[in-house]
């Protein structure tokens, strides 16, 4: 089974909330497989450039995936928002998904 479908499950009636899902599960897969590839090929500067960018990408579309079956009026309402003319890519939503790390204060380093 591929991940994508595990994460977004099997969206087959037409409608806003499954397009949404079927383009999560795609990019999902084909970062998915990118990240893999990466892994059991011998090691190069591509793997070094982009394995990390792939594995975050497939990370953050399952975790956005995920939230949007738990919540499918935010999914539904950032993929309207997103199709306006106005929209910007590029530019942070005020209504959009933030992920955010630890702040640097709380990180500990060891010496």
């Amino acid at each position: 089974m591929e991940l994508g479908k595990l994460v977004c499950g099997s969206n087959d009636a037409p409608c806003t909330a499954n397009a949404t899902l079927n383009l999560l599960s795609s990019s999902i897969d084909r970062f998915s497989l990118r990240s893999v590839n990466y892994l059991n090929n011998e090691f190069s500067d591509e793997a070094a450039l982009f394995g990390a960018f792939c594995a975050r990408a497939a990370l953050e579309n399952a975790c956005a995936a995920l939230v949007g079956r738990l919540d499918p009026f935010r999914m539904l309402y950032l993929t309207e928002f997103q199709s306006q003319g106005g929209f910007e890519y590029g530019k942070s939503a005020k209504s959009g998904f933030k992920w955010t790390g630890e702040p640097a204060s709380r990180i500990r380093t060891v010496a």
